[in-house]
């Protein structure tokens, strides 16, 4: 028998942070919730949440 070292887990975490670094790089760069939703294909809530969530 041969395992895997896949992990769906930890893939679904790296692709959440790399959105987070996406989002905090397109808002330091001074585009609106709204504008970056649009690029990212995000919820706006999510958007909402990432920048709230770094920033305070």
């Amino acid at each position: 028998m041969t395992k895997s070292l896949y992990d769906p887990e930890v893939e679904k975490k790296g692709i959440e942070k790399g959105y987070e670094e996406i989002v905090l790089n397109m808002f330091g760069q001074g585009l609106d919730e709204s504008t970056i939703s649009k690029f990212t294909k995000l919820d706006i809530e999510k958007v909402k949440e990432i920048t709230k969530k770094h920033l305070n």
